[in-house]
């Protein structure tokens, strides 16, 4: 009998071994079918197995002790950085919304989406969602674009988005030796007077505007813990935190700035006594220039002796910038203005006072001017904090020849703030 051909694809005489030898490290033999006619009588030669967790041959994957690296990392939690947006326009087109959002928005930080929400039947629910590229910049936007007016009337409130599953982060209890940090320098250059601040006419009391003192309040928040906010009869808010640092924060950046169609005036509400104790300081000042006079006279001729001698000193060291003092009037009197015999003269008096007026305006409102026949002028400031600016913007300032000099006007009596006073004693009162 002929024998048989075997082909290429006949399997039969071949050793079977199951794939758990590739696992276990054994070495698996190579088809007896596919050795070559000069291999005859030569030892089988075995390819070790290769592990398919480290990479090395000689064991399998069982075997390995290398920690078993898996293909499917886990990904990184993303960072919350949403602001969800409450008092949105519910009758304006959807597009319109989103865009004037991602607009305004994209001034603070780069804005990845900006999302107005839908009710079901159509229609807007007057909510939406801002995401940022960065949590900072989600931070930085609740506190600049609280209580902001974008939808002519339509006061935005802002707060940080929270997702399903996120764990909110308990904040920590402040300790009794933690001592909150004044800042340095404020932004207008005038240290706090009071912990209490005031919205001069805020608010109209003649209307519904429960909405807008709710935005306004949150606005405050950002700034640090609101002991107490009230809206008086005349829609003056009166705010008080907890120190003066969060105060003077709060004044530097709204003082000036436009909410509800209105130009915020902010103001400091001083305590009871605060203005005689003020004039009582400032006597006191004024006995006492004589001797730091001379003692100044001193200093400056022992210290032109040591530049003689090469002494610079403490010259080369920079010069720290100063904080004005805290504001001791919203009246100020202006001296050096005109001559005695000019104040007669009716024309004269009504241009300058026309003059002035236009130019005071500049650093806040004016509420009253007038010439005196001492040849002064006082300027009656809305706020406190306008007469400081005014008073360090008018100080040494050249006019018609002369050199003006401006100081608070101690006399004056502020009836408002007795007014606010009074009212706030009498809602005391009436709290049980």
């Amino acid at each position: 009998m002929s024998k048989r051909k075997k082909s290429k694809k006949d399997t039969r005489g071949e050793e079977w071994y199951p794939d758990s030898a590739l696992y276990l490290g054994r070495d698996a033999p190579k088809r007896r079918g596919g050795r070559d006619k000069n291999d005859r009588g030569k030892k089988q030669k075995f390819e070790p197995m290769t592990c398919f967790n480290c990479g090395m041959k000689g064991h399998g994957v069982k075997e390995c002790t290398v920690k078993m690296l898996s293909k499917n990392k886990p990904k990184p939690k993303p960072t919350n950085s949403g602001v969800y947006i409450t008092g949105l326009p519910k009758d304006a087109p959807l597009a319109n919304v989103q865009g004037a959002l991602m607009s305004r928005f994209s001034t603070i930080g780069k804005v990845l989406k900006a999302k107005a929400y839908m009710q079901k039947g159509g229609g807007l629910k007057g909510d939406g969602l801002i995401i940022f590229k960065l949590p900072a910049d989600a931070d930085r936007a609740v506190v600049e674009l609280q209580g902001c007016d974008m939808f002519m009337g339509h006061m935005l409130s802002l707060h940080r988005a929270a997702y399903k599953g996120e764990k909110k982060k308990a904040p920590a209890a402040p300790t009794a030796s933690e001592k909150p940090k004044e800042p340095e320098i404020p932004s207008l250059g005038i240290a706090p007077a009071s912990a209490t601040m005031l919205f001069l006419e805020a608010f109209d009391p003649m209307r519904d505007t429960l909405a807008s003192e709710k935005a306004l309040k949150a606005k405050c928040e950002g700034f640090g813990p609101v002991a107490s906010f009230r809206v008086l009869d005349s829609g003056t808010a009166v705010v008080k935190f907890g120190h003066k640092a969060k105060t003077a924060r709060c004044i530097d950046a709204m003082h000036g700035t436009m909410s509800g169609g209105k130009r915020l005036v902010c103001d400091y509400l001083r305590p009871k006594g605060a203005a005689a104790a003020a004039a009582a300081s400032d006597a006191d000042k004024t006995t006492s220039d004589a001797s730091s006079a001379a003692q100044a006279s001193a200093d400056s001729g022992a210290d032109s002796r040591g530049r003689d001698r090469g002494r610079d000193g403490d010259g080369d060291a920079a010069a720290k910038p100063t904080v004005a003092p805290a504001p001791k009037s919203r009246s100020v009197v202006l001296s050096n203005v005109c001559d005695v015999r000019q104040v007669v003269q009716t024309r004269f008096v009504e241009q300058l006072e026309r003059d002035f007026k236009q130019e005071c305006s500049n650093y806040g409102p004016v509420a009253e001017i007038e010439v005196t026949y001492d040849a002064k002028l006082v300027v009656v400031m809305v706020s406190s904090v306008s007469a400081a600016e005014l008073i360090r913007r008018m100080e040494g300032r050249p006019f018609d020849g002369r050199t003006l000099k401006a100081e608070y006007n101690l006399d004056f009596e502020d009836k408002r703030a007795k007014a606010i006073h009074a009212e706030l004693s009498h809602a005391n009162r009436n709290v049980y």
